[in-house]
């Protein structure tokens, strides 16, 4: 994927966003490398949706003290790109930064 088929994904999914909820948000980070060029994604999700995501996807039972030890001493962004897709498609983007 390039940069700016990325970015029209997110641009779609942030007018679907609902900001009305004022869910607790997570970043995470995704590198994305190919002949074109590289880039690096960092966006945001609420993080009861990634809860959920990890429990449907991963089939493991995680609470917020779990993801938080998770985020904090286990994450890597290689571990992103799954959740990116998912939450592009399920309209969870709250914000997004490609540099």
């Amino acid at each position: 994927m390039t940069k700016t088929e990325l970015n029209e994904l997110l641009v779609n999914t942030d007018k679907k966003f609902d900001y009305s909820q004022h869910d607790l948000l997570v970043h995470l980070t995704c590198v994305y490398e190919n002949d074109e060029e590289d880039f690096e994604v960092t966006f945001a999700v609420p993080v009861q949706w990634l809860i959920d995501y990890i429990k449907r996807e991963w089939n493991e039972d995680w609470d917020f003290e779990k993801i938080q030890k998770w985020l904090q001493k286990e994450y890597v962004s290689e571990e992103s790109e799954g959740i990116l897709d998912s939450a592009i498609e399920e309209n969870k983007i709250a914000f997004w930064i490609i540099s």
